[in-house]
């Protein structure tokens, strides 16, 4: 994918919306310090998932959002946005299908970050996910920024690694297995979980168990209780069924007792139930006459009140009556006096009407002269108006014609003016003329030729250079393998001294030899030649003899305690001859010594000895006689009967080997040591060969450079007095044509100037009698406006006299209007008063109290007549209430006899209740028990009682009791926990059968991973030198694992300049390690080319050469990246199709001005 166009708005310096559109696969992005270039390097990376605030030079994330300055406010928002060409399709999966991809960034202040993909929000690791393998992202390495160059020679092994992990692609392996190891701890801890489950399910189950058994038993002691107790019922109903029969016969004989008790009862109550009627009759007749004479003395208190209230009534009749009579005088005087007020009022409305109506004929006539004279003065209005606008037209046509004439005067000075000054710039460019020196050409031919010299000399010293570095090379691969050699056998010489000191020179054996006097430097084996290939073979064979000393003869009665192994030969060995095997070669033919006696034990120890190969064994043990052995040259034995294989990794069962191994090394050292320092001789010898080459290269290029300095300044000064040249002229000619134009101009000014004052003299003229006519017509109005105000004022008089006259007219009728209201009222109560009088005097004649008198005398005698009888009623009462006394007592007797025979019939009749409600009960608790009663009662025996059946139940539950608390809900819970048992056991099988396979998994994710990492490492590592030989001309470099698991161990850098032995790459200056670096990052970028690549200032460091030598690779590996270069070198500026300058014309504002280097063909280059 390529990098198409960058879009920022609020990004620290980059305050207004601004669009960075990158067309060229090589861009550079210049402009002056704290312009804000690095903020577009910063922006790319933050866009692409940085959550450092610190690799961003700020402290928090909100720092990157603009922050103000002198001439602007702080904003909220910040946002970048990165547009790609995916029109190959190169996305991941998800993308592939968009021919445009962007991504976007964007913050606000307490809010955080949100990310967005083709305007679709997505995560942060999406972002990640789609540059992923491919070098850019937060840790990737195809963005370097100022300090990256030295975080890169300088990082940790495991922070370098990461780079490596990001060339091999394998990210998306260590993202895959990451989500594989968290699903893996998910599933172990599931089934840790389910296990501890498991554990407790088995404890309940066990606890459960026993319940269980303990519930069973319980439950059938229950059903059996059940039994016996639904006997018990069985039997009690049978017992209940014989009583109830009982109690039913005496209940019928009772009965028939107090059946008859009871008819002699009802007899007495006959009677006194008709005793106690007649009482009642005799009671109402008492009642009866009682109200009747209430009754009559009711009414002889009515009459007595009534004659009262004819008396007061007469008295209040006489008052009403004289208050009338004196009401109605009054009444009668008032509506005289209204009758009298309203004929004076008509007589005043009369004249107060004809004066309205001779008023009103007036006001017409003078309404009419308004009109007439209203009417001449709007119309002298109107002229005037008309003649008002007429003069202003006027004023403005002068008005605008002066105006005119003043600009054309302005004109014609001005034009006057710049004629002038053209004619003086015309006099002093001619003066000017011909006054540059012009250079010679043959100067610059010189230079050419010294350049072209220069040239070829620079040639020859770069070829002989190059050359030289072979040399160099090769004299130093020479000799570092010289060195490894030498060192190498140092170390072998080292540990095999200190092994050989340790296994056969130890403190006990030194202290063994003293006492038996044997010398320990004579070890016959220093003084034994064994051929190189066979001393494995040899060492073997004779391990135990390799502690064997030179000595006489040692009684093994003195020795006290022997710490090893030692044998000792004989000074004076007895010799005798061996005949071999002629069939085969003995191993002696490949040992020897020139010492007599050590051959004689070397020929002991060896006689039955021979030698074989893999080819020729089978062979070879044919000829084998019995006793003899072959060994070859691992130290395997063959023998008739047996095998014997050694173990190469046992070196301690190989003293002899080491021992001569150890011999052999200290005679080779010194050759190594000769051979290394003629290596080191020759190559010093040519490194300074190479550096004085360097020198004078280096002195030719510069040289060169200030040649070709000095021929584009003379070829600068040369356009540059030709540009002015040219520049004179076309100003000469601009000017003459400025003078013609300005002559044209005043001539134009000058005829449109005359027919302006023509015009102007016209409408002044036009002024004077439109003024007169003005005047006139202000006259007439003035006139007319006075009239019009004289007849206005006398219509408005008029109009208020009239309505003073309507005003008073109006008053005197509403005077009228209550008069007539007043009379009506009195005369209505003139009448009312008269009717009242009248109805009193009637009244009075009606009233009289004789009447009323009798009725009050025959009312007292029928009051007496009612006393009368009441108390002869009262005494037939008496009577009748002592012969009911009489009766009732009789009953109350017959009753008292009657309750002992109820009580014995309802005693009997509630244990008949009791009887029943146990049969009942009884039956019921049957039912209940699902038992046949049949078979209940079948099960008992003829003697068998309640009682005993009861002993019974109580036996089984003391039987119950005994077994303690039970839980009845155990049997289900055990089956309950067995089902769920069986699933957790399921889930653990699978989750067992999950964590294989992810453990197989990340087998084979860092199998895959491993193998990726092996391959890119070896690669990665060839570019590396590659590329640092090319940068520094020689020298060496690569990157070290830390350990032997490439997966879990680090890198680190090592790395030698041309003549240079650093230990460290921390004693390399900053040019050697922006080199190193750079080698580094090109090594990882030919092996796994990213999209794009953005460097910030990496070249500030380097030199010319160097600068040169980096832009040449930056020039091929931009045939597959796109490149994104800031920097202040010319150098570097020159390589780029396209340059993007950052400027602050605004302080603390950041602007972009682009050019497109390609399209600038005619453009020669400065430098």
């Amino acid at each position: 994918m390529k990098l198409k166009e960058i879009k920022l708005a609020g990004f620290k310096t980059f305050v207004d919306p601004t669009t960075i559109k990158v067309d060229a696969q090589l861009a550079g992005i210049v402009g002056p310090n704290g312009c804000g270039k690095s903020n577009v390097t910063e922006s790319i990376k933050w866009v692409l998932g940085s959550s450092s605030a610190k690799e961003l030079r700020g402290g928090t994330m909100e720092d990157v959002i603009f922050y103000g300055s002198d001439t602007r406010q702080p904003v909220s928002r910040a946002s970048a946005e990165l547009f790609f060409d995916n029109s190959e399709g190169m996305a991941p999966q998800a993308w592939a299908s968009y021919a445009e991809i962007s991504v976007k960034r964007v913050i606000e202040k307490e809010k955080g970050s949100s990310y967005y993909i083709n305007n679709t929000q997505v995560r942060r690791k999406d972002v990640a996910d789609l540059f992923l393998g491919t070098g850019l992202g937060a840790k990737g390495y195809a963005i370097i920024g100022q300090n990256t160059v030295s975080q890169i020679i300088e990082a940790k092994p495991e922070e370098l690694k990461n780079f490596l992990e990001e060339a091999a692609g394998v990210s998306q392996y260590k993202e895959r297995r990451k989500e594989t190891e968290y699903r893996l701890r998910d599933t172990k801890e599931n089934l840790s979980r389910v296990e501890d489950l498991l554990r407790e399910i088995n404890q309940q189950i066990t606890k459960l168990e026993s319940q269980a058994e303990t519930a069973s038993k319980y439950n059938k002691h229950q059903e059996n209780l059940k039994f016996q107790e639904a006997q018990v019922w069985a039997l009690k109903k049978r017992d209940a069924n014989e009583s109830w029969d009982q109690i039913k016969t005496l209940i019928t004989n009772q009965q028939t007792e107090l059946d008859q008790f009871t008819t002699a009862l009802r007899d007495i109550e006959v009677n006194v139930e008709n005793a106690r009627q007649e009482h009642a009759d005799t009671s109402n007749e008492i009642n009866s006459a009682q109200a009747k004479f209430y009754e009559v003395n009711a009414l002889v208190s009515d009459a007595e009140n009534a004659l009262n209230n004819i008396k007061n009534n007469l008295e209040r009749l006489k008052v009403t009556l004289i208050e009338s009579e004196e009401k109605l005088k009054s009444h009668t005087t008032s509506i005289e006096e209204i009758e009298k007020a309203i004929e004076e009022n008509q007589n005043l409305i009369q004249i107060e009407n004809e004066k309205l109506s001779q008023h009103q004929q007036n006001a017409v006539a003078d309404k009419a002269s308004l009109v007439k004279v209203e009417a001449e003065y709007r119309a002298a209005v109107e002229k005037l108006e008309v003649q008002q606008s007429e003069n202003q037209k006027i004023y403005e046509l002068i008005n605008l014609e002066s105006t005119r004439i003043d600009y054309i005067n302005k004109g014609i000075e001005d034009l006057e003016v710049r004629k002038k000054q053209l004619h003086d710039e015309s006099l002093a460019i001619k003066e000017r003329g011909g006054s540059h020196d012009s250079t010679s050409p043959d100067h610059i031919g010189d230079i050419d030729n010294q350049i072209t010299l220069a040239d070829n000399e620079l040639a020859e010293k770069k070829e002989l250079l190059s050359k030289l570095e072979k040399e160099t090379d090769s004299l130093n691969l020479r000799k570092d393998e010289h060195l490894k050699n030498f060192q190498q056998t140092e170390i072998q010489i080292s540990t095999l001294s200190s092994f050989v000191e340790s296994e056969m020179n130890d403190e006990h054996t030194n202290e063994f030899l003293n006492e038996a006097g044997i010398d320990k430097e004579r070890n016959i084996f220093k003084r034994v030649d064994i051929e190189k290939d066979w001393q494995k073979a040899v060492g073997f064979l004779l391990s135990e003899y390799a502690s064997a000393y030179e000595s006489k003869r040692i009684s093994p009665k003195s020795l006290k305690e022997i710490p090893t192994s030692i044998a000792v030969v004989y000074e004076g060995s007895s010799n005798k001859t061996i005949t071999h095997n002629a069939k085969l070669t003995p191993l002696l033919s490949k040992v020897s010594s020139k010492i007599p006696n050590i051959n004689n034990v070397l020929t002991e120890w060896l006689c039955h000895a021979y030698i074989t190969n893999e080819q020729e064994l089978e062979v070879n043990l044919k000829d084998l006689n019995f006793g003899e052995i072959l060994v070859d040259q691992s130290g395997n034995i063959h023998g008739k009967n047996f095998q014997v294989f050694r173990s190469e990794n046992k070196t301690k069962s190989n003293k002899l080997t080491n021992l001569k191994l150890l011999e052999d090394l200290k005679k080779d050292l010194p050759g190594y040591k000769n051979e290394l320092d003629k290596a080191i001789n020759k190559t010093d010898e040519h490194i300074e060969n190479l550096a004085t080459t360097k020198k004078e290269v280096e002195l030719l290029s510069e040289k060169k450079f200030n040649l070709i300095e000095e021929k584009n300044s003379i070829n600068l000064e040369v356009n540059k007095q030709q540009q002015i040249e040219i520049h004179r002229q076309e100003r000469i000619v601009n000017i003459g044509i400025e003078l013609e134009e300005a002559d044209k101009k005043i001539s134009s000014f000058m005829e449109e100037l005359s027919q302006k004052q023509k015009s102007l003299d016209e409408h002044s003229k036009d002024k004077l009698n439109l003024q007169n006519k003005l005047e006139e017509l202000l006259n007439d109005k003035k006139t007319s406006e006075v009239k019009f105000e004289s007849e206005r004022e006398k219509v408005f008089a008029r109009d208020k006299t009239e309505q003073e006259l309507l005003f008073n007219l109006k008053i005197h009728q509403n005077k009228h209007e209550d008069f007539v209201e007043k009379l009506t009222h009195n005369t209505n109560e003139k009448l009312r008063l008269e009717k009242l009088i009248n109805d009193s005097h009637t009244q009075l004649n009606e009233k009289n109290s004789e009447n009323q008198e009798s009725i009050l005398k025959e009312s007292l005698q029928e009051k007496e007549q009612a006393e009368k009888k009441l108390i002869k009623v009262r005494e037939d009462l008496l009577t009748k209430e002592t012969n009911l006394k009489n009766l009732e007592s009789k009953r109350l007797e017959k009753q008292h006899s009657l309750n002992p025979l109820t009580e014995k019939v309802q005693e009997s009749k509630i244990l008949e209740r009791e009887s029943q409600i146990l049969f009942q009960q009884c039956c019921q608790e049957i039912e209940k028990t699902s038992f046949d009663e049949s078979a209940l009662l079948d099960a008992i025996d003829d003697d068998t009682n309640v009682e005993s059946i009861i002993e019974k139940c109580d036996a089984l539950r003391l039987k119950m009791e005994r077994l303690g608390p039970v839980n009845q809900a155990a049997i289900d819970e055990l089956n309950s926990i067995q089902e769920r048992k069986n699933y957790l056991q399921k889930q653990s099988d699978d989750l067992t059968e999950a964590m294989t396979t992810l453990e197989n998994a990340i087998k084979k994710i860092d199998s895959e991973t491993r193998e990726k990492l092996d391959t890119t490492y070896k690669e990665v590592n060839k570019n590396f030198s590659e590329f640092f030989k090319r940068l520094f001309m020689g020298g060496r470099a690569e990157l070290q694992l830390m350990g032997d698991e490439i997966l879990d161990t680090g890198l680190q850098v090592s790395a030698q300049p041309p003549g240079k032995k650093n230990t460290t790459i921390n004693l390399l200056s900053g040019g050697e390690k922006a080199l190193t670096a750079i080698s580094l990052i090109f090594a990882l970028f030919k092996l796994n080319p990213s999209p794009f690549c953005v460097m910030d200032e990496v070249d500030a460091p380097l030199d010319d050469t160097n600068t040169g030598n980096f832009c040449s690779l930056v020039k091929e590996m931009a045939e597959k990246t796109q490149f994104l270069i800031v920097t202040h070198n010319r150098i570097t500026m020159e390589i780029a199709e396209q340059l993007v300058g950052v400027t602050q014309q605004e302080l603390g504002v950041s602007r972009i001005v682009e050019v497109d280097m390609r399209d600038i063909d005619d453009m020669e280059l400065a430098y």
